[in-house]
């Protein structure tokens, strides 16, 4: 389906135009039409699907259609897990609304609450996190959420697993009962009749995953190729010293357990003449300067960024060739989440999973028919489409650096032959 097919107003369509967004993805064919005729809707699809335009798209379009204005108050909110997914959404937001004659705005904790009271009450559309915005229903004089159209809630799946269903319950208290709801998950793993937010039945379901005996939450992109190295403690540096090394100028998210081992590892590779720049992404940076390394990182063609599980889940780095998960992740949920990061919107990209012996029953658990069939996971002991017990690559375009050519060991990244990634 093609924008074009769409029935929307024309300030919409030329901002789509002008930011060269043709044809839909296929959560967006299934959730705008649906959205744009009023109905409440859950979409269920992949990292890197095009969500964000689910429901900004309906938004614009509902707001222009009743010809809102600053008199008529806060239209739209729309309600995401973290910071850093919120500027993103704003972002988008600004873009596609610019020739809307709306007023956008953006609230989320991290940064001085004073300033926004000032002009909260003049937004049209709010972009926030739910802390921050419970915080200014609460304490900031004339803040009147009760003539709201549409609430969305972005990774709704997120927002559980962070226990903010309380907050968001308690917000709605606030809302109209007469609204839009319009829900985006990653996975549908965690949301239920239970635990939804609003009657399970009045809400209409589209999931962008076909086969739905699939565990949807663990399935990985098949235009990625997924290699892992089983080594030591101490073999864990050296193997991403070499891998950084030998792709410097390509763009590559590192993923780290802990905020202090992402802020090591990046003291430590800064020191190194590498010819690369470094940058730091983690939950214990202050927000502004998590925003403006965001912002930076976002913007460079190549680049290596540390960071942890605060970047794993929405956020949208164009043009990463490699993601690097130095620990093993916790779940193989989290691991396609991180290696979302690369190959968004179907380009192709690498991830790469350092192991140590004890955490080698991950790839059973990967293996357990959660690999989508026709991508290019490679193991000794497995065929194509499926990792085997042990690290395997080739040196040929596309494989990992510092790999011999055919099947390697688990030390032949540093004392093989030199390759290209």
């Amino acid at each position: 389906m093609n924008i074009k097919d769409l029935s929307l107003h024309k300030p919409i369509k030329r901002a789509l135009k002008e930011n060269k967004i043709e044809n839909l993805t296929e959560i967006q064919q299934l959730t705008i039409p649906a959205a744009m005729s009023g109905k409440d809707i859950l979409g269920i699809s992949k990292t890197g699907s095009g969500k964000t335009l689910c429901f900004v798209i309906p938004l614009l379009q509902r707001l222009v259609d009743n010809k809102w204005c600053m008199e008529d108050g806060l239209g739209g909110l729309i309600i995401t897990p973290t910071r850093e997914l919120a500027v993103q959404i704003f972002n988008v937001l600004k873009k596609i609304g610019k020739n809307c004659y709306l007023s956008c705005g953006l609230i989320i904790g991290g940064i001085e609450s004073k300033g926004e009271k000032e002009v909260i009450g003049k937004m049209n559309i709010l972009v926030c996190t739910p802390g921050r915005l419970l915080h200014h229903i609460l304490e900031t004089p004339y803040f009147d959420i009760s003539n709201v159209q549409i609430l969305v809630i972005d990774e709704t799946d997120k927002l559980l697993e962070m226990g903010f269903k309380k907050d968001i319950l308690e917000i709605m208290s606030y809302l109209p009962v007469k609204r839009q709801n319009i829900f985006l998950s990653a996975t549908p793993k965690s949301i239920n009749q239970k635990n939804l937010f609003i009657d399970f039945d009045s809400i209409e379901i589209f999931s962008a995953y076909k086969n739905e005996n699939t565990n949807e939450n663990t399935k990985v992109k098949n235009n990625l190729e997924h290699f892992f190295y089983v080594l030591s403690i101490c073999d864990k540096v050296e193997y991403l010293y070499t891998i950084l090394k030998n792709n410097n100028s390509k763009k590559i998210i590192v993923f780290f357990s802990t905020c202090k081992e992402a802020k090591f590892y990046f003291l430590v590779f800064s020191k190194l003449k590498m010819r690369c720049k470094f940058y730091l992404l983690n939950g214990s940076i202050k927000q502004e300067k998590r925003m403006e390394v965001y912002d930076s990182f976002k913007r460079e063609k190549s680049g290596i960024l540390f960071c942890t599980d605060v970047v794993s889940r929405g956020l949208d780095f164009p043009g990463v060739d490699i993601v690097i998960q130095y620990d093993c992740p916790e779940c193989v949920e989290t691991y396609v989440h991180r290696a979302g990061r690369t190959g968004r919107f179907d380009k192709e990209g690498i991830s790469i999973l350092f192991l140590l012996k004890s955490e080698k029953g991950i790839i059973q658990d990967i293996n357990k028919g959660k690999w989508k069939e026709g991508s290019k996971e490679r193991g000794t002991e497995g065929k194509e489409g499926n990792i085997g017990e042990e690290c395997v690559s080739e040196d040929r375009k596309g494989s990992v650096s510092g790999c011999k050519e055919g099947n390697v060991s688990e030390r032949s990244v540093i004392e093989g032959k030199k390759g290209s990634v």
